[in-house]
Parts: C-alpha cells; sequence; structure tokens
C-alpha cells in the first residue's frame, strides 16, 4: 500500500532556471551551452552536496573558463528565472489528502533557502530533503534513505517522482516505485494507474 509520494521539485514544480544561467554563461565566455553545461557541472554537484558554496562554484567556474562576468550577475539570471510551473502545486495539495508527500531535490544551500523563500516548500510538502543537507544527490540512495527512515515507510510503500530518468536509478534500486514526469497530464494519469493498482492489491490482500 503507498503512504508515500516523494516530488522532485526542478522541471515539476519549478520551471528549469538553469537553462537561463547557461544561457548567460554561454554568452559570458563565448562558448556553447553544450560546453558551459559539460565543463561545469564537477563544480555544480559540489556546490550541491554542500561542499562549496554556490557563490563559491559560480566563482570558481567563471575563473576556470577565464571569464571576467560577475558572479553575482549569472546567479541574479538564475534567481529572475525562478518561476513555479502551473498545475503542479495543485495537483500536490489534492494528493496530501489521501497521502504524505515529500520533496528530494539537488539544490545548493542558497539555491535552496531563496527556493523556498519564493516557493514555501516547507508549507507545501508535510517533510523533505535537498542535496546539500544530505551531502548527497539524487542519483544516490542516501537521500531516499534519509526520506523513509524520517517517514517510517519501507521503499515499496514509497513512489518517487522525477523528470529525469538518471535519478529514478537509486531509488529504484531501493525497491520504491518511480514515474517519469513528461507532463502533468501525463502524471496524473500514471498516478491514477499505479495508485488504483495499489489500492486493487491491497483489497485482494
Amino acid at each position: 500500500m503507498i503512504k508515500l509520494i516523494i516530488f522532485d521539485i526542478g522541471g515539476i514544480l519549478v520551471e528549469n532556471y538553469d537553462i537561463p544561467m547557461f544561457d548567460a554563461l554561454a554568452k559570458a565566455c563565448s562558448k556553447s551551452k553544450n560546453i558551459i553545461e559539460e565543463e561545469c557541472t564537477e563544480l555544480m554537484q559540489r556546490s550541491e552536496r554542500g561542499e562549496i558554496t554556490e557563490y563559491e562554484f559560480m566563482e570558481q567556474f567563471l575563473k576556470k573558463m577565464h571569464c571576467k562576468e560577475d558572479p553575482k550577475l549569472i546567479l541574479e539570471v538564475r534567481r529572475k528565472a525562478t518561476k513555479e510551473m502551473h498545475g503542479t502545486r495543485e495537483l500536490i495539495e489534492k494528493i496530501k489528502k489521501h497521502y504524505k508527500v515529500a520533496f528530494a531535490t539537488n539544490n545548493a544551500r542558497e539555491e535552496f533557502e531563496y527556493n523556498n523563500k519564493v516557493m514555501r516548500f516547507d508549507k507545501l510538502f508535510d517533510w523533505g530533503i535537498a542535496s546539500w543537507q544530505a551531502h548527497a544527490r539524487k542519483t544516490e540512495p542516501k537521500m531516499f534513505e534519509e526520506i523513509l527512515k524520517h517517514f517510517k515507510v519501507k521503499p515499496e510503500e514509497t513512489i518517487f517522482i522525477d523528470d529525469s530518468a538518471k535519478n529514478l536509478v537509486a531509488p529504484k534500486a531501493l525497491g520504491m516505485q518511480t514515474i517519469q514526469f513528461v507532463s502533468l497530464e501525463q502524471l496524473k494519469d500514471e498516478l491514477k494507474k499505479t495508485l488504483s493498482k495499489e489500492n486493487t492489491r491491497t483489497d485482494k490482500a
């Protein structure tokens, strides 16, 4: 029986604000966006694990690329692009009436705190964890193990939703059910099917 539904945040509740950031970096550094994304991955992931601050990530990356742009200006682009996706909050509020809801997100501390100030995740979800708090990202089981421990639920009693297939591997290996988000309507449909199947299984038990 499903007791807990965990949501990724970026690309599901919040629009992907890294795309405008990468565009700004590509322009400032006179590089292609593909090169920017490839070159900044390691530093960005270190900030998400809480090993360095978000500002240090940007400062070190610009230095690495021999770019004299002000880190604050690039991070401001990221902040201005932080917008909520239409309809997801309403879906989560509806689900919350029947199930516990949590979030798991790859965020640096400063990034998360700003997003929470704008979106108030702490009010929408029952609980959740960001990568900087877990010192691990969604590709690692640690984040999900902490959520399962907090709610005292088994992996098979949980669904995790993410828009990236690579982030579904670790929770699936733990035994959690997973759904890859493509669109809001697709998510509603898959959730309905999954929860209906679980209810049927419970009724027969």
